[in-house]
């Protein structure tokens, strides 16, 4: 369904640079009260980069919806340096670690003025909608982001794994709604990470500084899932989370902060 039979837009696409890189200007609505970026306004403007990537291709959100397709986040882990400030200009640039198989891999780079500020490394499937499962990506898909062999964090695995033992001394509930939904009618992974933000801001009442993020997203909330459950083990500047209801796993992970 991928197969370019137009031999200009394959020169076109053999053309683009396998590495996409935007800038973004932080605006007041994405700062907290010392004008620096809220943590997961910092995610939302990264990931951008990697939607904008694939609209540049030919495969973004509305074409891949055409075929039931969208590629959903399985894993990320990342790693912040420095938080830009009000008004900074940030330069983001994303590439793909594609491999053959039902996994696509996605880094990120960011970047204020020429300082590397955050580093991050992803795991995407691409997800059939109508079949409910994720499928094998085709090779011309993977083709056209012409997949770089360079790791942002070498010798970082972002599949965290699930440890069952966590005593978890904290837990915070809260409603979803119909602005948390994507476009698959999810909640949009960005949410998940703002539910676990704010809970942290719950237990030490101050806004907290990440230096590393690492989260596994096993399960899609959504609307018909009223209530979730934000789990916290904390120890010292560290934190193992989950996000839970009744019957479901829905993600879990780690993060260092600091205040």
């Amino acid at each position: 369904m991928y197969i370019l039979d137009n031999i200009l837009l394959i020169l076109f696409i053999e053309s683009i640079t396998m590495k996409y890189k935007i800038e973004s200007i932080i605006e007041s609505k994405f700062v907290q009260s010392d004008l620096v970026i809220r943590f997961p306004y910092f995610v939302r403007i990264f990931q951008d980069a990697a939607f904008e990537h694939s609209n540049s291709l030919g495969v973004g959100v509305n074409e891949l919806l055409k075929n039931n397709l969208a590629w959903v986040l399985y894993s990320m882990y990342i790693n912040v340096n420095s938080y830009p400030k009000l008004d900074d200009k940030i330069v983001t640039t994303t590439w793909c670690k594609c491999k053959k198989g039902i996994t696509i891999e996605r880094d990120y780079e960011v970047t204020n003025m020429g300082k590397s500020i955050l580093k991050a490394t992803t795991t995407w499937v691409l997800f059939n909608i109508k079949e409910r499962k994720a499928i094998q990506i085709p090779d011309d898909l993977i083709s056209m982001y012409g997949p770089e062999n360079y790791d942002i964090l070498p010798g970082i695995k972002n599949k965290l794994p699930y440890d069952r033992d966590i005593n978890y001394e904290y837990n915070y509930k809260f409603k979803t709604r119909f602005l948390d939904l994507d476009s698959n009618d999810h909640v949009n992974n960005i949410t998940y990470i703002d539910y676990v933000y704010t809970s942290i801001y719950r237990i030490l009442k101050v806004p907290i500084f990440v230096k590393t993020f690492n989260i596994v997203y096993k399960k899609e909330i959504t609307i018909y899932n009223e209530d979730v459950t934000i789990e916290l083990n904390k120890n010292s500047s560290e934190f193992n989370f989950k996000i839970t209801d009744v019957e479901n796993l829905y993600a879990y992970g780690h993060l260092s902060c600091s205040i």
